[in-house]
């Protein structure tokens, strides 16, 4: 063979070298491509799966832990009874001092046998009540009105000297029936005077006063409005 003839040769195995070449390159693209497609389809069959169940054991430790107490509510405090409103809440105005104050209220039923010598024995059943008002302090000024009533269901069952009620042969309990004025007072307190530590308290009117251990001013015995003071009372369940 000449060299004309292995020069075609050389030539011809080399433009058939070239083409298998390129589609052995085109071919490992490809397989890339599928590789990279196939890594994608899996990531997304991995998203479109449902979520893992969750543990039976675990589930069951969550359901069993027992729930904090929720913590209680403070309940309202309540109102000392007879105030309208709460006292230790200064009133804002004249208007919130008169009409939220305290209401007193005091009720006795009362029963009392009577007899002393040259007269008929006395049964005396009355009833005494006592109705009042008083406001709030504003500005350390406050005030009480309180009426008083007495009530009988027999008045000939002894005699009341005082006012000449009930029978005068019956022996005396001093149990006036009616109706009247019991308290009507004023006040001003004031924690401070100036800018000393003195105290100031002033009550004017008609009021209940107590002095000390209330032997010669003060209460009165079980009478339904009282005639008879402590000391002589005293005396009587002495004797």
């Amino acid at each position: 063979m000449d060299m004309t003839q292995r020069s075609s040769v050389a030539l011809v195995l080399l433009l058939a070298l070239v083409p298998s070449a390129r589609v052995e390159a085109w071919q490992a693209a490809g397989d890339v491509t599928k590789d990279s497609s196939a890594t994608i389809s899996s990531s997304a069959d991995r998203v479109g799966e449902p979520a893992a169940a969750p543990n039976p054991d675990s589930t069951a430790a969550v359901a069993s832990a027992p729930a904090e107490p929720l913590p209680a509510e403070p309940l309202p405090a309540k109102r000392p009874l007879g105030w309208l409103s709460d006292p230790g809440k200064a009133p804002e105005n004249i208007f919130e001092a008169i009409f939220t104050g305290k209401i007193h209220l005091d009720n006795r039923l009362r029963l009392e046998l009577a007899d002393t010598t040259a007269k008929d024995s006395s049964t005396a059943i009355t009833n005494r009540l006592r109705l009042g008002y008083e406001t709030k302090a504003f500005h350390g000024l406050s005030g009480m009105i309180e009426m008083e009533s007495v009530v009988t269901p027999d008045k000939g069952n002894y005699f009341v000297p005082q006012t000449m009620q009930g029978t005068s042969s019956r022996t005396v309990v001093a149990d006036p029936v009616g109706t009247e004025l019991n308290q009507a007072w004023g006040r001003f307190m004031a924690k401070a005077i100036g800018d000393s530590a003195v105290s100031l308290d002033l009550k004017v009117g008609r009021q209940r006063v107590k002095l000390d251990d209330e032997r010669f001013i003060g209460a009165y015995r079980c009478v339904a409005r009282g005639c008879l003071s402590t000391r002589h009372a005293r005396l009587s369940e002495t004797r």
